[in-house]
């Protein structure tokens, strides 16, 4: 495999940091917040509302209320935005392999916004960075960049409606 535009040393780099972004995954990918119950089960998610006599926890199924009297512990946990934050405040300024690395960290954990601010940051740094364009859904046409309608266009397509058609 090619090293890319940066050579073999940024490809290096990104190894390194991707390996890092992945081991902070393991720690933070969980939602936010972890419910022990005193009857021995558990229930993950943010806690959105929390009074005297009750819980409410936002999870991936939806919303679970829950009696504040069978709650044993809640064990707080960093959220991916979080996650993100962090680790985003400990790449250098200059780091296009890491601004595309922490992009994809981020669309797998939801993050999409923020994902494709990172691919941005990584095509601002590097121009001809393949990843972060092929992600924001660029191509590359006779040492071009251009977008999937502008490539459309020059093979001589036409859009009519919803469809590319010649």
């Amino acid at each position: 495999m090619p090293c890319g535009t940066r050579g073999c040393e940024a490809m290096s780099r990104w190894s390194h940091f991707a390996a890092a972004v992945f081991g902070l995954l393991a720690v933070g990918q969980a939602a936010a917040d972890v419910v022990h119950l005193k009857a021995g089960g558990k229930v993950e998610g943010a806690i959105v509302s929390r009074t005297q006599t009750t819980l409410v926890v936002q999870t991936a199924a939806g919303k679970v209320t829950l009696k504040a009297a069978d709650v044993d512990r809640i064990e707080a946990k960093a959220s991916p935005l979080d996650v993100y934050r962090e680790m985003a405040a400990k790449l250098k300024g200059d780091d296009a392999d890491g601004r595309f690395a922490l992009g994809l960290w981020c669309q797998e954990n939801g993050l999409f916004r923020q994902a494709r601010e990172e691919f941005e940051k990584a095509v601002a740094l590097d121009p001809n960075h393949k990843g972060a364009r092929a992600k924001l859904g660029y191509v590359l046409r006779e040492g071009r960049w251009l977008t999937e309608a502008e490539a459309k266009k020059a093979d001589g397509l036409v859009k009519v409606g919803s469809k590319w058609v010649t």
